[in-house]
């Protein structure tokens, strides 16, 4: 496929509707990925998100703006984000324990990232505490949005 990118922001998806894009769109050469404002994507059922990331090597732009990623399975890189340069997570509800492992396994395996927005999520307890120590892990990062996020106690 020459596809390069996919921008399917707004269109009422589901965990089923974006299973079923994910069998019509083969993804090696897509540089960026729109998913933004499909708040009904919830990451559950058989649908694997990031199995369907892995087919996109060549990935630089990912935007889950307003998506409910909570139950998505965003493992650990271990490569098959590696060209990632721009992460939009904003809006997403992102719960704690699942913000704690994208604080602390999730960003540290994205050593291309230069821009990332976690604004209005909530970040506090283990992912607030790692999320030093993971900017630190980002030499190239220039921009960074965290509007919204942190409470008082942890600035």
């Amino acid at each position: 496929s020459q596809l390069r990118a996919l921008h399917l922001r707004n269109t009422c998806l589901t965990d089923s509707s974006l299973a079923t894009v994910s069998r019509g769109f083969s993804l090696p050469n897509v540089t960026t990925l729109d998913l933004s404002d499909n708040p009904k994507l919830q990451g559950k059922g058989d649908f694997h998100f990031a199995e369907w990331l892995r087919e996109s090597p060549r990935l630089t732009k990912l935007s889950l703006r307003n998506a409910l990623i909570g139950g998505f399975e965003l493992s650990q890189p271990s490569g098959w984000l590696k060209e990632l340069t721009s992460l939009d997570l904003s809006k997403c509800r992102i719960q704690a324990g699942a913000m704690a492992h994208v604080v602390g396994v999730v960003l540290p395996g994205l050593t291309s990232l230069r821009h990332l927005d976690l604004s209005d999520n909530h970040i506090s307890g283990r992912a607030a505490a790692l999320l030093p120590l993971t900017l630190r892990q980002l030499p190239g990062l220039i921009r960074l949005r965290l509007n919204r996020t942190l409470t008082c106690k942890y600035v």
